[in-house]
């Protein structure tokens, strides 16, 4: 990884009401990213040196390679079945 790749930080934007203090995000790949409305690229440097950073992005989250989704693979055929 180049110094640019991990000078980059990732950081989901806030909804009108605020909340708590988001991690930033060290992977562009991360799954909390694609459930995000909005995601802003930044420099790591505006960032304070102690700013949390995601458990995902960190490895403190094992990620399946594999997600077993058969009970919601059964209820979309299901909900196939039953439209036709």
């Amino acid at each position: 990884m180049s110094d640019t790749e991990r000078s980059k930080v990732y950081i989901v934007g806030r909804q009108s009401g605020g909340g708590p203090e988001r991690a930033i995000h060290t992977d562009s790949e991360c799954p909390v990213l694609d459930l995000a409305n909005s995601v802003f690229e930044k420099d790591r440097s505006v960032f304070p040196d102690d700013k949390p950073v995601c458990t995902t992005c960190s490895g403190g989250i094992a990620r399946p390679e594999t997600h077993d989704t058969s009970h919601y693979n059964a209820l979309v055929a299901a909900a196939e079945a039953d439209s036709e």
